[in-house]
């Protein structure tokens, strides 16, 4: 296994580290905060996080760990054989799949439409009550 190799699947590993606390960071105690508070509060939080989401490092490191992920998987694929090959192809599926199917497949659209609501209004209410807690 080159040496480059090596070290950016590390580098993949701590940025999937980073990722993951900080989905847990959110979906623990974040949105058990939001949903204490007032409905509208947690709703207009909500709105300022789906706004600034977009411009924090988070974005960069979701981003980025695709990158890599392809980068290994291909690697992988075409040049390492046997149960290493298929851990580091899993690995790269799964980030995939976990953080770019289910976050832009189904967050993202929930939250778009969060966004163009009233945040005191009472369909939205309802909605932050269905939806988010």
């Amino acid at each position: 296994m080159p040496t480059w190799f090596f070290i950016v699947l590390q580098v993949a590993v701590i940025g999937c580290g980073m990722v993951s606390g900080f989905f847990f960071t959110f979906s623990d105690f974040l949105m058990r905060s939001l949903k204490l508070a007032k409905t509208a509060a947690g709703v207009e939080v909500m709105q300022i996080i789906n706004q600034e989401i977009w411009k924090s490092v988070v974005m960069v490191l979701l981003w980025a760990m695709v990158v890599l992920g392809v980068i290994l998987a291909g690697y992988a694929y075409f040049n390492i054989a046997g149960p290493a090959s298929v851990l580091v192809m899993a690995g790269g599926a799964l980030y995939f799949l976990g953080v770019l199917v289910v976050s832009f497949g189904f967050n993202v659209p929930m939250n778009h439409r969060l966004d163009a609501m009233d945040c005191s209004g009472p369909e939205t209410a309802a909605y932050w009550e269905n939806v988010y807690v």
